[in-house]
């Protein structure tokens, strides 16, 4: 927020397209990859892919840290997030520490 002049919402936003890019990114290199991968590497990839879905569902969808921030009020917050097949935004963020994994 501070580094870019982001307000909070902004920087919300900014998150998840970041995320969004990072998750298509994976998705777009293991398409690539699984034709040629060994049995070992083709399940490694499956098995990636299955938890970081998992893991964005319990987090939207059970996680305390999401649905009780305080700690004191379970259920205060409620997420409504849908999962789609095309993300918002793609490309390099223009992250220089991870803007080569563009490049691969």
């Amino acid at each position: 927020m501070t580094q870019h002049g982001l307000g909070r919402q902004e920087a919300l936003n900014a998150c998840g397209e970041l995320r969004d890019r990072i998750t298509h990114r994976f998705l777009d290199l293991r398409t690539k990859v699984l034709p040629d991968a060994s049995p070992m590497l083709s399940r490694y990839l499956d098995r990636l892919a299955c938890l970081l879905r998992g893991n964005y569902e319990w987090g939207v969808r059970a996680a305390d840290r999401y649905t009780n921030p305080d700690g004191h009020h379970p259920g205060a917050v409620r997420t409504l997030d849908t999962i789609g097949d095309t993300p918002a935004v793609t490309g390099a963020p223009g992250i220089p520490a991870i803007d080569w994994w563009w490049t691969l």
